[in-house]
């Protein structure tokens, strides 16, 4: 991945608690693994951990649930969902995975769930 990606991470200041979200600047490999090691480091390596991510040009984002390990995860589109261009009540899964699946790959991604719902 670039030095500085289109993904901005938003994430909490203290772990699983209900404050305020802070913009983490232009995602980059060295801030993936930043981000994914946080709430390793404050002792919730085993616990499920979720970040909000925002892709500024497309002003489209959600929530990246990471299971213990880090090493799989599910996207919940949350902020403006993409929809597939014939149909609004499906999301268009397939921009969101090629877009963001290149730059977890190379912080250790091995494996994602991906689900749409008919809204």
């Amino acid at each position: 991945m670039p030095a500085a990606g289109p993904w901005v991470h938003l994430t909490r200041r203290k772990p699983l608690r209900s404050l305020e979200d802070t913009a983490l600047g232009a995602t980059s490999r060295n801030r993936t693994r930043d981000v994914l090691a946080a709430p390793d480091a404050l002792g919730l390596a085993h616990h499920d951990v979720a970040v909000r991510t925002y892709h500024r040009q497309a002003r489209t984002g959600g929530q990246l649930l990471f299971f213990p390990g880090r090493m799989s995860c599910s996207f919940l589109p949350t902020i403006n969902r993409r929809c597939l261009p014939d149909s609004a009540d499906f999301t268009d899964l397939s921009w969101y995975l090629h877009t963001l699946l290149p730059p977890l790959l190379t912080v250790g991604l091995q494996s994602y769930e991906a689900c749409d719902l008919c809204y």
